[in-house]
């Protein structure tokens, strides 16, 4: 009797001993899913990802995370940061417990511009008063226009009108295009004054502000393709754009005078003006804008 009594507390025991050791036994992690997978942002945006441990009964779920290129998309604690356009980017997760790893493809993209968007930025010295080099070309009063293509027509006459001797001149620190036979270019044909800037696909408004307008002359306000403007007598059938600067306007009217265009794919597109003088005149611009007003 003794005997039994002994075997069954024996059995009793190692039953207990082997239950406990099965409830202390950790659940081990055996693999770790991203969820997104594949994902594309806009530049400045936020994204938790999920990370799901499995099985659901394992015991240390702790995971890090790192990222391909923190420059582009950065992560802390699952949260992706879009920091500029570019990718892809791979953003890791690794569980603490068995290095087990899962990922997500980030792609991040620029802002969508606002339309209509001001793109006057791309351009140069583009308002009054605008800046100028080098020395008088005429009279005191008469410079080389800075960060603009001048041709050699309308070169020797300059461009930026700043009489020093008069400070408080009408004209002081406006562009200009000036053809008088006491002038160093005299009356020219084909002046051109432009500048040139790439843009992506879109349509765009190009404007000039004239504040004086005077003389006999034939002039435009032209959009061309390339690095050059056509000739007066070309821009009608050879620009993207352009609109004739008449005559008449006066001190007050700060008249726009603008061209629009659109564009299929990237290009090289030069913005500006072009002159023949047939006669004696002058025009004068207060300032430029270029504005993108569809993508």
């Amino acid at each position: 009797m003794k005997k039994l009594v002994f075997s069954f507390s024996l059995v009793a025991m190692m039953a207990t001993f082997s239950s406990c050791s099965e409830e202390t036994k950790p659940v081990a992690v055996a693999f770790v899913r991203l969820n997104p997978t594949t994902v594309t942002l806009i530049e400045g945006a936020t994204l938790e990802l999920t990370a799901d441990v499995r099985p659901s009964a394992a015991e240390n779920k702790a995971v890090t995370w790192t990222s391909s290129n923190s420059e582009v998309a950065s992560v802390k604690e699952g949260v992706v940061t879009a920091v500029e356009p570019g990718g892809p980017v791979t953003i890791t997760v690794t569980t603490v417990d068995g290095g087990k790893t899962a990922t997500c493809t980030v792609t991040v993209e620029p802002v969508p511009p606002e339309f209509p968007a001001n793109l006057t930025g791309l351009m140069k010295n583009t308002e009054r008063p605008f800046s100028y080099y080098g020395e008088c070309v005429h009279n005191n009063r008469s410079w080389m226009v800075s960060d603009w293509t001048v041709n050699d027509a309308a070169a020797p006459s300059g461009n930026v009108y700043d009489n020093i001797g008069e400070p408080t001149n009408a004209f002081n620190g406006s562009l200009s295009m000036v053809g008088y036979s006491s002038w160093p270019a005299g009356t020219y044909a084909n002046g051109k004054l432009y500048q040139t800037v790439e843009l992506e696909r879109g349509t765009y408004k190009f404007s000039a502000f004239v504040f004086r307008s005077i003389g006999t002359y034939k002039a435009y306000v032209v959009a061309a393709s390339g690095n050059d403007l056509p000739d007066t007598d070309d821009a009608e059938q050879d620009a993207l754009d352009c609109v004739s600067i008449h005559t008449g306007i006066q001190f007050d009217d700060n008249t726009e005078l603008f061209v629009e265009f659109t564009l299929s794919e990237k290009s090289t597109v030069s913005l500006g003006f072009v002159v023949s003088f047939t006669g004696q005149g002058e025009f004068y611009f207060n300032k430029v804008e270029l504005w993108q007003t569809e993508e």
